[in-house]
């Protein structure tokens, strides 16, 4: 089950799993590899306003949830730069109606890779604390808008 157009729902990370407290020995790959989170690097630089921008908001939300290590540094950059190209098409005045729609959909799908969706956000769960509904709503919102 899982993968892009198969239909299923993509499987999620075990340190995801573990985090929400869902990980189950019987269905785990000890042989995966580990990794140790860290918190996401300040942007790189040559990022324009609106990519800096998101970088920061996205830094929050994963930093607060705790799932980013060293080795999603590339999917950060990603999530980063589909979201970027979204709000460019948003704000552009020639975009279809198709190809904003794709753009949201790649939005959703690498936001989710972080658990920064209502659904994927729904998996995570953090130690110690409880967040707030609305405040991860409205990063949530702020990052759709």
């Amino acid at each position: 089950m899982g993968g892009k157009g198969s239909g299923g729902a993509n499987r999620l990370p075990d340190e995801i799993k573990k985090a929400s407290g869902t990980l189950r020995k019987d269905r785990s790959k000890p042989d995966a590899p580990q990794i140790d989170v860290v918190e996401v690097p300040a942007p790189q630089p040559g990022l324009d306003g609106t990519e800096r921008t998101i970088w920061l908001r996205l830094k929050q939300a994963v930093d607060h949830l705790g799932v980013y290590g060293a080795e999603d540094y590339d999917a950060f950059v990603m999530t980063v730069s589909v979201r970027s190209n979204y709000e460019r098409l948003r704000l552009s005045p020639d975009a279809t109606q198709k190809e904003l729609i794709a753009a949201q959909r790649a939005v959703k799908e690498w936001l989710s890779v972080f658990g920064l969706t209502p659904q994927s956000r729904s998996t995570v769960s953090i130690k110690g604390k409880k967040p707030e509904d609305s405040a991860f709503k409205r990063i949530f919102d702020d990052l759709m808008n």
